[in-house]
Parts: structure tokens; sequence; C-alpha cells
């Protein structure tokens, strides 16, 4: 069994092992002996939903994987995770790890859009540091920052027949799509120090929107947390929830 590292793409293809696949007017097939791609790469990586950058400790965060190259849509994950990449005071590091096997006889696609992955993890990171996803590379892609404190779930329903905006939790405003919105939001026009809009998510049923936000409120001091600087005024988008929102 060969185990060999991934390449990068070449001439609308993928290059294996010195095996180029598709898109330079040729085919040239892989050995039939199982091959092994370790740390293959991945367009990105990125904290779900796009909103968030901020967390607590013991907090459950989404992250996604996308377009993880694994060569064939029929190759086998026989790994993907996350390896402790180092840390120190300011920051702690997490590096995506892979290992897919191609198959001995590649009759399927070759897979152009590469593989997308969602994790839900809780982190040990302590307030006041960083925590960085990285590439199997070792280069930093999205990151949050940690903070102590208090997080607090709001959960209302709304009606996309009523009105384009609506009031929950006696301060925040919700704002609907329509003709000159094409997204939806959630403002504050008053926030105190060291509060801040996390992150928020909606499910649709019918006519119905179920939406979820989610707030922190910071311990002053706990970390380079710019909400701490005044009171202010916030927003945050509320995007659709494919990956079922924590």
């Amino acid at each position: 069994m060969k185990r060999i590292f991934a390449a990068p793409l070449l001439c609308g293809g993928m290059l294996l092992s010195g095996m180029l696949v598709s898109g330079c007017n040729q085919t040239v097939y892989p050995d039939r002996e199982p091959t092994l791609l370790e740390n293959v790469a991945a367009d990105s990586l990125v904290f779900w939903p796009p909103s968030l950058k901020y967390a607590r400790q013991g907090d459950t965060v989404s992250f996604l994987v996308i377009g993880l190259q694994r060569g064939y849509v029929c190759s086998q994950i026989e790994l993907l995770g996350w390896t402790w990449n180092g840390g120190d005071s300011a920051s702690n590091r997490y590096r995506l790890s892979s290992v897919i096997r191609l198959p001995e006889n590649p009759t399927c696609a070759v897979d152009t859009k590469g593989l997308d992955s969602l994790f839900k993890r809780t982190f040990s990171t302590p307030p006041g540091q960083k925590l960085y996803l990285q590439t199997s590379a070792g280069v930093s892609a999205d990151s949050l920052v940690y903070v102590a404190g208090d997080g607090y779930t709001h959960v209302f329903q709304h009606l996309v027949s009523g009105p384009d905006s609506a009031v929950f939790g006696g301060r925040f405003l919700f704002h609907d799509s329509g003709l000159t919105r094409t997204r939806r939001f959630v403002t504050a026009d008053s926030m105190a120090s060291c509060e801040t809009f996390q992150s928020a998510a909606f499910k649709r049923q019918g006519d119905t929107l179920t939406v979820r936000v989610k707030r922190l409120v910071a311990v002053p001091g706990s970390a380079a947390f710019p909400p701490c600087a005044s009171p202010h005024a916030d927003t945050v988008e509320v995007v659709f929830d494919r990956y079922r929102y924590p």
C-alpha cells in the first residue's frame, strides 16, 4: 500500500503522486494497489455561522471544512479530524488532518467540487486566548477569541407574511428579508459595555421562521474584546440553519 501526500490542483484536474487525473486531454489511472493520500488540501476552513467571532470556554462551536480535495467521489475517508498543533499564552492551534484512500479501480467520477464536512466541538481554550483553525500545511484559516462571561439564547417565531420587522427581548429588532433587503438581521440600538451578539440562525416551516440568537456578556478585562470599550449599537446576520445550529 502506497502512502503519499496530496499535490495541488494542476491544469483543471488533480495531480496525484505524479499521475494526472482529467483536465489535460488525457487520463492516466492510478496503480491497482491501494493508495492513501495524507493531509490533502481543502478550499477553506471556517467557523459557522459566519458571524461567530467570540466564544466562551465550554461552548459547542461549529466549523466547516469546505472543498476537501479527495480526488474521486468514491474515495474513502480513512481519517478526517483535527490535531493539536501547539499553543502559547496567546493562542491555541488545531490543524486539519486527513487520510484518503483512492479507489483501486477509478470507475467513478473525478471529484471536481471537493467534500464539505461539518464539525461540532467544545474546546478548552481559556479566556483571553485565540483559537486558530489551520490547514494541513499549518496555515491559519479562521479564528475565535475566547472570553469569560455569560451566554444567553433568544428563541422567537416570526411570520414571513407579517410585518417586515419585529421586536423581541424587549430591546432587540429582527429585520426580515424583503424587496429592499435580501438578508435577515438582528439589530440593537444600545448594547451595554462588554455585551455583543454572538451568532444567529433561522429555520423555516411554511410561513413561520424560528429564529435563535446567541448573545454574550463578557467579564471586563477577560480578553481583548472591543465591545467592552463602551455602550454601542450592534448587528448580527441571521443565516439559514443548514447545520443544526447548536
